[in-house]
Parts: structure tokens; C-alpha cells; sequence
């Protein structure tokens, strides 16, 4: 009898618990975590942590939380590592896409709000060159660097510039991200 193989690749890379991820089929993921995958331990937590960062670009929480809730089975697995395709991490992935409840609850799990991803961005530097101002302001909250710069030493106020994104701009050089801090938040 042949049995299809959980750990294999398409194409882009993907497993089938990423599909799973992309259709926001909790159900499913659940499902697919606990069948015997018959692959080595690094294979699995790659193919876990690819899924983790997947559902928290896509702002699926509960599904991020549920992954997340199981890295301690998962030798090769850490919620501030980095998707092996697209080198994010579950929080810069979900700074990129505006996910707020997903940022909030990775930063109460321990995610680390200075981890940049392969590109040298931290979470910050991601959330201000999508241009989300509210989700800069949790990061500031919890400590981020306002002076964090990338691989290629631009600071935020560069990322903002070449972005476009004016009202981000504007408070970086008014210095005003306390008193945004306190009076909008």
C-alpha cells in the first residue's frame, strides 16, 4: 500500500500544513500536526516553523497560538526564528501585514520585538515601512528600537521616506513618538 508522504514539498516549498495554513483551516492543521509525519525531527520543525510564520502573516491567531503551544515538542522550532522561504519571522511577518492581535499576542508569548528577519528589518522597521502606525506604537510600547537600523543602515525615518508614508515621517522628525504614545493610544 502507498500512503501519501505529510513532509513532502511542492514546488514553492510548501507542505501540506502550509495549504492547510493558506486556507486558515485550523481543523485541518490540527489534524495534520498530529499524524505520524515519518520524516527527520529538522524536517517536521522546518515544515512547522514555515507554517507558524505563515498563520501569523496571515493574522490567523488562534492558529499561530495553537503552533506556537507546541514548539516545546519541536527540537528545531522557536517563535523567533525564521521561515526557511520567505526569511520572516512570525512577528516581522505579521508587522508587514497589519495583523494587530497577532503582533499583540506573539509580544505576550515572548517574541522578540529586536529579531529582524533575513533582511535585516526588526518588527519595528517592518511595521513602519507597510506604513502601520498603530502596530509601531505597540512595538515602541514594548521596547523597540526607534534607532534600529537595517543591513544597509537605513533608519526608520529612510524606511518611512521611501515609502511615502507621511504621518509616520512627520512624527519621527517632530521626535513625537512618546507623546503619540500617550495621548492616541
Amino acid at each position: 500500500m502507498v500512503y501519501s508522504q505529510i513532509g513532502h514539498r511542492d514546488a514553492h516549498g510548501l507542505t501540506a500544513i502550509s495549504h492547510a495554513v493558506n486556507r486558515g483551516s485550523l481543523e485541518v492543521v490540527k489534524y495534520l500536526y498530529n499524524c505520524d509525519w515519518l520524516v527527520e525531527e529538522a524536517s517536521k520543525s522546518q515544515a512547522i516553523q514555515s507554517a507558524f510564520v505563515l498563520s501569523s502573516r496571515e493574522g490567523f491567531t488562534e492558529m499561530s497560538q495553537f503552533l506556537l503551544d507546541r514548539f516545546d515538542e519541536l527540537k528545531y522550532c522557536h517563535i523567533d526564528g525564521t521561515d526557511h522561504l520567505t526569511g520572516e519571522t512570525a512577528l516581522t511577518a505579521a508587522c508587514l501585514q497589519g495583523n494587530k492581535p497577532t503582533v499583540h499576542m506573539l509580544i505576550a508569548r515572548g517574541a522578540a520585538t529586536a529579531q529582524p528577519n533575513s533582511d535585516g528589518y526588526s518588527p519595528f522597521l517592518c511595521a513602519v515601512k507597510a506604513g502601520f502606525w498603530d502596530i509601531t506604537v505597540v512595538l515602541l510600547r514594548h521596547g523597540a528600537d526607534v534607532q534600529h537600523t537595517d543591513s544597509f543602515g537605513r533608519t526608520a525615518l529612510m524606511v518611512a521616506s521611501a515609502e511615502g508614508h507621511l504621518e509616520l515621517i512627520s512624527m519621527l522628525l517632530a521626535n513625537g513618538w512618546y507623546i503619540c504614545i500617550l495621548l492616541y493610544c
